[in-house]
């Protein structure tokens, strides 16, 4: 009992914190920590306190589904997303096996042997850095004479840097990275978006010079090149570099990267939404637990009438 049967006096006393959080005593006296004097709780703020858990009742409850309607809008949206990128990525394909069709052998090689899988001006399905890597000098000679017969098509020119990245060893691989790193420069220079993420690359690990590696990723995703934006997400993630505004979370690179098709995207993003959704539905129980409490806490208040 909160009040005594016979005089009705109060046989609890409270202090409240300034978030609006109550602390109850049994006794009169003062806040063992903070020192301050301690409040009787009469009938007034017994029918208060009633009203406020009720309203925290109100609000945990719409937080709550606020929190589910937003997990199921956004898995709905992944699912269209996903098939329209799905229907995307057969339309292009059947362009890019048409137009491969059309190409001389060594455009047809260095296609073939050193498309980056991620380019959007790529004819082909691309190879990844691994299996680029031992054909990297078979690559090299086909990209070299499908540029000289091409000299108007830049995507030679980038595969061509793409294969020199990984041609050769000591020596070697170091003047063929500088002269991928000077192809990517005059491709930056050009603006094909694919060789950003190629430069930045090329300045955060040779170079060591992080600052100019992130604005070549910025400005990369900025023209729509997936590559560009997970690395951009790396850099963030490894806190070398500040994102900018809430467009530049990982969630939302790796998000924008997934939708572009890029498969190292779509994992990322799975597994950094998976995490999302953990800490929502974490934030879900912790509000179920307290409407328990809420509920418990207002039978009792409920059972002193």
């Amino acid at each position: 009992m909160f009040f005594d049967p016979v005089s009705g006096k109060p046989r609890l006393w409270y202090w409240r914190h300034d978030k609006g959080d109550y602390e109850f005593f049994d006794g009169p006296g003062f806040h063992p920590q903070n020192g301050q004097p301690l409040q009787s709780f009469t009938r007034d703020m017994l029918t208060q306190y009633q009203q406020e858990i009720e309203e925290k009742a109100r609000q945990i409850k719409a937080e709550q589904d606020r929190i589910e309607a937003q997990q199921k809008a956004q898995k709905e949206a992944d699912a269209q997303k996903q098939l329209d990128q799905q229907q995307k990525a057969a339309a292009d394909e059947r362009k890019r096996a048409e137009a491969l069709q059309r190409m001389s052998d060594a455009a047809r090689q260095c296609d073939q042997l050193a498309a980056n899988p991620d380019d959007a001006r790529r004819v082909g399905e691309g190879v990844s850095y691994p299996t680029l890597k031992p054909q990297a000098a078979e690559a090299v000679d086909a990209c070299s004479l499908a540029s000289k017969q091409n000299p108007n098509e830049l995507r030679f020119q980038y595969q061509l840097g793409r294969a020199l990245e990984q041609a050769g060893d000591g020596s070697v691989r170091i003047k063929n990275r500088q002269s991928a790193l000077e192809i990517h420069q005059s491709l930056v220079k050009a603006g094909y978006p694919a060789a950003f993420d190629n430069l930045g690359s090329l300045y955060r690990w040779d170079r060591k010079d992080l600052a100019t590696a992130a604005a070549l990723f910025r400005k990369g995703a900025e023209l729509g090149d997936s590559d560009s934006m997970l690395s951009l997400a790396d850099m963030i993630e490894n806190n070398q570099v500040i994102p900018q505004g809430p467009n530049e979370t990982p969630l939302e690179l790796y998000k924008r990267a997934a939708e572009l098709g890029n498969q190292d995207g779509v994992r990322a993003y799975q597994t950094e939404l998976a995490n999302a959704q953990q800490m929502q539905q974490q934030r879900v129980q912790q509000l179920q637990q307290q409407q328990m409490m809420l509920q418990i806490m207002g039978n009792v208040l409920r059972n002193i009438h």
